[in-house]
């Protein structure tokens, strides 16, 4: 009888701890389906701009409000055009593009912003636009 009394002890233990984890991991779930709908949120709120059109200072402030980071030094009143085309290698790092309103493939002042992902490409195409800003910041005081 002993014998069966200790199992029980331990199996009871046992369940106890398996308890104790699976409520660690469903919070931890809960808080990570949060995290994802934020982003999802954000997610939307970006596609939404980008579907509207709207000028780049605008969607330059969006996301740099959303990544965190500070807002850019862009100067430029036009709209953003993206375009998703699966490029024949197997990196997928290039397959959007975001470009200017006034793109211009032969002009090389023109800028490309390219990415896996439609924001990756316009994170791209916006810190190169500030890059650009600078650059031209910088030249303008050597003057």
């Amino acid at each position: 009888m002993n014998y069966m009394s200790d199992n029980m002890e331990e199996i009871i233990m046992d369940m106890t701890t398996i308890k104790r984890d699976i409520d660690s991991m469903l919070k931890t779930l809960s808080i990570k389906t949060k995290e994802i709908e934020k982003l999802n949120c954000h997610k939307k709120r970006l596609i939404d701009l980008i579907e509207t059109n709207l000028d780049v200072s605008c969607l330059a402030d969006d996301i740099q409000e959303i990544m965190g980071t500070s807002k850019p030094k862009i100067k430029y009143r036009t709209k953003i055009k993206t375009n998703y085309e699966v490029k024949p290698i197997p990196i997928r790092n290039f397959d959007w593009t975001a470009v200017l309103d006034d793109y211009d493939s032969g002009d090389e002042d023109s800028v490309l912003g390219q990415g896996r992902t439609e924001l990756e490409a316009i994170e791209m195409l916006l810190e190169q636009l500030d890059d650009k800003a600078t650059e031209e910041n910088k030249n303008e005081r050597r003057q």
